[in-house]
């Protein structure tokens, strides 16, 4: 089964009005390869290698890239061709903060407003999700289902701004980034508890439970992921701890946490 976020990229590459072209096919075709790994950040994609591929003229491959730019998928550079855009720690923490925003959005309104057919599917999804977490499943395989789930979160959600920007955080290539917090057994399964427990919340339309699951799970995974990043990315930078302590998102965390500790006070 194509990723979900793989699917979404290729709706928002096509668009509406020239649906089905051999621009769009091709597109379709590099955005769900960039996603999926076969290109990694920072690769060059040689517009030759793709005439011969796709056997089309210069200009349709120059057409498919310009799309892919637009989807921010690569860039292209004047005099030296594309490449699959390479995200900064900046680029990765701003995706992070993002995710950790809207999730919480998505799980309270898919459990006040989602149909009890959409909040089954998610339920079956997130199951599944926690299975093959606790199984021996490679890492893409893991990735893909947590698409799946989401992709039911979003459509139970209602919510078609909230769910557009959590596609577009993953529609950047941050592949290579985000599966970092499921390398360990340890990960895999705290990740697996999370995914449940944000399940549950959600079918039994506990909207404040579900928003507070979707935080957790978001926040294990920027505490798994960021300390990595840290010392591969900027090994001379600060200790990953203090980092942390001013991240945005997870000052915003705290400082709502407060807040609720005080009004049940």
């Amino acid at each position: 089964m194509e990723p979900w976020h793989a699917r979404h990229v290729a709706m928002d590459i096509q668009g509406d009005e020239s649906s089905g072209s051999l621009v769009d096919e091709i597109a379709t075709t590099l955005a769900n390869e960039i996603c999926g790994s076969r290109f990694h950040p920072g690769e060059r994609i040689l517009h030759q290698d793709l005439t011969a591929r796709f056997n089309v003229s210069f200009g349709t491959i120059r057409e498919a890239l310009l799309k892919l730019e637009r989807a921010r998928l690569i860039e292209i550079i004047p005099r030296r061709g594309a490449r699959v855009v390479r995200l900064t720690l900046d680029d990765v923490e701003n995706l992070m903060a993002v995710r950790c925003a809207m999730y919480p959005v998505l799980a309270r309104a898919a459990a006040t407003r989602g149909t009890d057919d959409e909040l089954a599917a998610f339920e079956q999804e997130t199951d599944a999700l926690a299975k093959v977490m606790r199984s021996n499943a490679s890492v893409e395989e893991v990735m893909q289902q947590s698409y799946r789930a989401g992709a039911r979160l979003a459509q139970a959600s209602r919510n078609d701004w909230a769910a557009s920007i959590v596609r577009s955080t993953v529609r950047q290539p941050n592949w290579a980034y985000s599966h970092r917090g499921l390398e360990t057994r340890k990960e895999r399964l705290e990740a697996a508890r999370l995914w449940h427990e944000l399940g549950k919340t959600v079918v039994d339309r506990d909207g404040e439970a579900a928003a507070a699951a979707a935080d957790a799970m978001v926040l294990r995974s920027i505490h798994a992921v960021l300390p990595k990043l840290y010392a591969e990315m900027d090994p001379g930078g600060p200790p990953a701890r203090d980092r942390l302590e001013v991240f945005p998102a997870l000052q915003a965390t705290a400082k709502g946490k407060t807040r609720q500790r005080r009004r049940s006070s």
